[in-house]
């Protein structure tokens, strides 16, 4: 689901290549339990990690976005 360069952890290496993207709607009708068991390493699915340039400009994007959601009309 993300990969920051502040969200990962020292030393660990991320699997190289991509997951199958899971089934929603599946995944949406099973408890917390079967959650975590359907996703295993919690990756909902596409590849482990991404360039840092990327996902900085994917940041970038979202502090936008955010930032015009708190300073436009609430109205």
């Amino acid at each position: 689901m993300e990969n920051f360069p502040w969200t990962r952890v020292p030393g660990v290496k991320m699997p190289e290549g991509q997951k199958a993207m899971i089934d929603i709607p599946t995944m949406r009708l099973m408890d917390a339990a079967g959650v975590r068991a359907y996703l295993a390493d919690g990756n909902f699915g596409g590849t482990y990690e991404q360039p840092d340039d990327q996902m900085m400009q994917v940041w970038r994007v979202g502090v936008e976005e955010t930032r015009e959601a708190m300073e436009g009309s609430w109205s």
